[in-house]
């Protein structure tokens, strides 16, 4: 039986990937974090869910919508901290990116607390968003 966490993070996953967004802010605490790393317009920190929000509207914004995943590859999860594997894809015209993700979890209350991303090509996501 999964733990509550695998649970979670199953859940997070399947709603990304779907474009779930009222199922994703649930996953969310209140006070989240996400850590964007790289030298590009949306590298930086965001605070709370509408921290959150305003990255995601900026990311939708700079891809023209053009974006997705392209395979959730693995979800792991134990009682404090969740990872998902990714791959994903972002266009913009004549600019084109594919890149493996990990993204590392927070998890306090049953809820994702904060959140670390890490592409595989930094240099190319730095690139596509400048």
């Amino acid at each position: 039986m999964p733990l509550p966490n695998e649970e979670l993070m199953q859940r997070y996953a399947d709603a990304g990937h779907r474009g779930d967004i009222d199922t994703v802010l649930e996953c969310y605490a209140d006070d989240i974090v996400m850590h964007v790393p790289g030298r590009n317009p949306l590298a930086g920190d965001y605070h709370g869910k509408q921290g959150v929000l305003n990255y995601t509207k900026r990311f939708i914004e700079l891809t023209g919508g053009t974006w997705g995943v392209t395979q959730v590859v693995d979800v792991f999860a134990n009682e404090r901290r969740g990872l998902l594997l990714l791959k994903v894809w972002f266009e913009r015209p004549g600019k084109r990116v594919e890149v493996s993700r990990v993204d590392l979890y927070r998890i306090e209350n049953a809820k994702l607390a904060e959140i670390w991303i890490s592409d595989d090509d930094q240099y190319a996501v730095d690139e596509f968003f400048t």
